[in-house]
């Protein structure tokens, strides 16, 4: 028996997938890098926490967004604070939206959310209609604690 490809439905279509950012902290020896944001490490690991945005974000508007690498259906993005002790969900978003585009430029909102309760270090999941794209950000528009940061551990898109 002979395989070319094998493909799975189902899962998380943006583990080890490239990420983009507005800005992007890229501390290797703290263990925030965008890279890691879809690495499929979920809590806090020194090597892995996740990404952060840079430092100042109180009065600008933050985003981390994920290539799938061509059209997928998706209808729930799951997001992850960091999970580090008393700094567990610091760094998650209190009003944030999470978009959708098929060309990495026009973007659709598919979920908003305002006032967003400090989280756990559990899947926040946000579940809306089925959509065929390639490219899902989630945008930052008030962070929560100083020195304000905007921080995933995790990013997956289902």
């Amino acid at each position: 028996m002979q395989l070319a490809e094998i493909e799975g439905a189902g899962g998380n279509l943006a583990a080890g997938r490239p990420v983009t950012a507005s800005s992007s902290v890229e501390y290797l020896d703290e263990g925030w890098l965008r890279a890691d944001l879809t690495d499929g490490s979920r809590s806090a690991l020194w090597y892995s926490m996740g990404w952060s945005s840079l430092p100042g974000a109180a009065g600008r508007t933050e985003w981390a967004a994920v290539d799938l690498g061509g059209p997928s259906r998706v209808s729930r993005v799951d997001l992850y604070a960091r999970s580090d002790g008393e700094n567990t969900g610091g760094g998650f978003p209190v009003d944030f939206t999470i978009q959708v585009s098929a060309d990495g430029s026009a973007w659709t909102t598919v979920a908003t959310r305002t006032g967003y309760p400090q989280p756990d270090a559990s899947a926040q999941t946000f579940s809306f209609a089925p959509v065929t794209t390639r490219h899902v950000r989630v945008v930052g528009t008030i962070q929560r604690t100083a020195p304000y940061h905007m921080q995933l551990a995790e990013l997956e898109v289902h």
